[in-house]
């Protein structure tokens, strides 16, 4: 798919739901919340797609700021084909984001959450190749 399809919004994020998105192995942690950008009779309700890191720090932001997030979205459209009598849709797959309206507390606590995140993974990733070493 060409990613010729440019997309910018701001506004506050609601509906956040976490999904489990396969990726040809292991199965990626993946977000899709609305960003309102304007009234939804204007079309200002966006369904926005978060994949891997930016999901955690989708979810994580959501829990520090007690679902009060606000944010700018670089990202591009992606078509989906409507499915069970429904019409096509489109998501925004997010590229870039940026959290517009955490404190310096809260930034913080976000990279001591990533922090924590990375080592929990660089601690499993380390185990499993040592469990594939053990079986040579």
């Amino acid at each position: 798919m060409k990613r010729q399809n440019s997309v910018y919004l701001c506004g506050r994020i609601a509906d956040v739901h976490e999904l489990s998105v396969p990726a040809g192995g292991p199965a990626q942690t993946a977000v899709c919340a609305t960003l309102i950008t304007d009234h939804v009779a204007y079309g200002g309700h966006h369904q926005v797609l978060f994949v891997a890191e930016q999901a955690h720090e989708v979810l994580d932001c959501w829990a520090l700021t007690g679902g009060h997030l606000e944010a700018a979205v670089e990202g591009w459209l992606r078509s989906l084909p409507g499915h069970a009598g429904q019409p096509p849709a489109a998501v925004v797959v997010a590229d870039h984001v940026l959290f517009l309206n955490l404190t310096q507390a809260q930034r913080d606590a976000l990279a001591r959450r990533r922090a924590v995140r990375r080592q929990a993974e660089g601690v499993s990733e380390q185990r499993s190749r040592g469990a594939g070493e053990l079986r040579n």
